[in-house]
């Protein structure tokens, strides 16, 4: 009989099955063969989760997948926190024999290198999905994407762009992931003459962990737009938010996050990774998952931006106007397509 574990890691439910201590287990260095019904295994980005964002999305995605097919499925979960595990971790899924199919998530772009290195090949019935990368030249039964996030951000970059402070608050300097919605916001904000200052959290990458000091950086801020891209700190900005609604900011939500204050932002930027990846592992579930490479940007039904009604914007009476936010992104939408399909060319 299955064993399956049940722990709370807000705001979601995460399922491990048959891990130790109802953790996500680390990679062992054994390469023995076990058999096992259909094998669904998920390695979640060094980050791990509880950023109330991006990465708890995904994980809830996996979690109503496992809900609706438990009975012929198992779940296995990883955080690790180097690429050696990462890739021992790949290997030792290369190894398993399934009587079904097996997929292997790597749900971060970082994983690339790993895979690369180790090398495998896959049977028939081993399907790999590895998330934020462009790379077309995976192999066989392996499926890659990367949401091209420059768009929508060059959006409220524009929106931005009439007032003559903007700030960018990020983990640190080496984020990857966040290039591309920088730039876009960055160029989009030059169109007014400004330039955008950037803040950075950490010189290193516990900058994504710190919430304490991003609340700190978000508290020297004023009387300018703040742009949160610092990942699972954000939420420290946030609630800054909740703690000071009377601030002179106007903070805009990168993460569709519940605890963002609705009264500082009056555009949500959605990247729907849940939905996208809830499609993927149905794909998979009916034979239909196909290898290769996709790009999902402003285009897409994957990046969206909504609009909050209920914020209150302390500077330049322009922004309080309801009609400004959607009137900038409807007017504008097909230059930020262009600009976004130019961009890295």
């Amino acid at each position: 009989m299955k064993k399956v574990i049940i722990l709370f890691l807000a705001p979601i439910f995460v399922l491990v099955s048959c891990g130790k201590e109802g953790t996500t287990s680390s990679p062992s260095n054994s390469n023995s063969v076990t058999t096992v019904e259909n094998l669904l295994t998920v390695v979640l980005p060094y980050t791990g989760l509880g950023d109330a964002g991006y990465n708890d999305r995904l994980m809830s995605a996996v979690t109503d997948f496992y809900e609706a097919e438990r009975l012929s499925l198992n779940l296995s979960v990883k955080n690790p926190s180097s690429e050696d595990q990462v890739k021992q971790i790949i290997k030792t899924w290369a190894a398993q024999s399934v009587s079904g199919k097996s997929l292997l998530v790597l749900a971060s772009g970082d994983f690339e290198a790993p895979l690369k290195q180790a090398g495998v090949s896959l049977a028939s019935n081993q399907n790999i999905i590895l998330f934020e990368s462009s790379s077309t030249d995976l192999g066989e039964n392996i499926t890659s994407f990367k949401f091209q996030r420059y768009g929508i951000f060059y959006l409220a970059g524009l929106m931005a762009a009439p007032w003559n402070s903007a700030v960018a608050i990020m983990a640190w300097q080496g984020d990857a992931l966040a290039k591309d919605a920088y730039n876009g916001f960055a160029d989009g904000y030059a169109t007014g003459g400004n330039t955008v200052t950037t803040k950075y959290i950490a010189s290193d990458a516990s900058g994504y962990f710190d919430t304490n000091a991003a609340y700190e950086c978000v508290s020297e801020c004023s009387n300018t737009f703040v742009l949160p891209l610092a990942g699972g700190a954000n939420l420290g900005i946030y609630k800054y938010t909740m703690d000071n609604d009377d601030a002179d900011i106007c903070v805009f939500d990168t993460d569709n996050n519940s605890q963002a204050t609705y009264a500082m932002s009056p555009i949500t930027i959605s990247i729907k990774v849940d939905s996208l990846l809830n499609n993927y592992l149905y794909d998979w579930r009916n034979g239909k998952l196909t290898s290769g490479n996709k790009v999902y940007g402003l285009d897409s039904e994957y990046v969206q931006m909504m609009f909050n009604w209920f914020y209150v914007v302390r500077f330049g009476d322009i922004f309080n106007d309801d009609e400004y936010w959607p009137g900038i992104y409807n007017s504008k939408k097909s230059e930020a397509l262009s600009k976004e399909a130019a961009y890295g060319k």
